[in-house]
């Protein structure tokens, strides 16, 4: 139990967005993007994906597959025992929960709070508590011992479909370790970087065609600016009709 993993949690089953997991964006998946982004994350020895039994997610371990990433399959409502299976079947001492919904991951920031974590005896490390960055550049770093005991703790269903969630709602029992980005993203804090419905897969296609119609890296930076004006126009459209 001495790896460092790092667990992509994503699905098929999408109530807003049915097979998100493969929805193509610029011509690429989402799910591809995020793998291509957590491959960059420097410090974790190991990634994986951790999706469901359900039959409509064979399509992620079979794209998982072609691309030679290890898949485990567990509960579909049930997140931190998924977790937890994943973690125990790698040999995970921590791992960073990467969400699958998320396609401008920043894998520094992951390297920056899995630094932190190193560190500091820490139940989780993230930097969501309060939040220092925007909706889709969250990042945290789970112990695993640490959530195989919350695991015994929890009696509300709701509590296993959200892996960190127990913990915030009992700050006061867990050793939380905070990296904070709000001197980086301070004024961007509520931007959505998240694909959760239609309208998120035509703003994150919008957001990539901006960076090559400009000629321009897609960074955090340059991918909150446009989000905004896509915002922007989206205010201003819905005023004038």
């Amino acid at each position: 139990m001495n790896i460092i993993g790092g667990i992509i949690f994503t699905r098929m089953n999408s109530t807003r967005l049915p097979g998100k997991a493969l929805k193509m964006i610029d011509g690429i998946t989402l799910l591809q993007r995020v793998i291509d982004a957590s491959k960059k994350i420097k410090n974790i020895n190991h990634l994986c994906i951790a999706t469901s039994l359900s039959h409509e997610d064979d399509k992620i371990e079979a794209f998982a597959n072609d691309l030679g990433i290890d898949v485990f399959r567990g509960s579909e409502e049930d997140v931190i025992d998924r977790a937890l299976q994943a973690s125990k079947k790698f040999g995970y001492k921590y791992f960073a929960r990467i969400c699958g919904d998320r396609p401008f991951i920043n894998s520094k920031i992951y390297d920056e709070l899995l630094s932190s974590h190193k560190t500091s005896d820490a139940d989780i490390t993230t930097n969501i508590f309060p939040r220092s960055v925007p909706f889709g550049l969250s990042a945290e770093i789970i112990n695993v011992k640490s959530l195989d005991s919350v695991n015994d703790l929890i009696i509300n269903n709701s509590d296993k479909e959200h892996i960190t969630k127990f913990f915030y709602d009992n700050h006061n029992n867990f050793k939380i370790n905070l990296v904070n980005h709000k001197n980086i993203f301070l004024k961007n804090i509520s931007t959505r970087l998240v694909l959760d419905n239609e309208d998120d897969l035509r703003k994150i296609g919008w957001i990539i065609e901006k960076h090559k119609e400009q000629k321009i890296h897609l960074s955090s930076k340059s991918i909150i600016d446009i989000a905004n004006k896509w915002e922007l126009n989206f205010s201003t459209n819905i005023n004038n009709n």
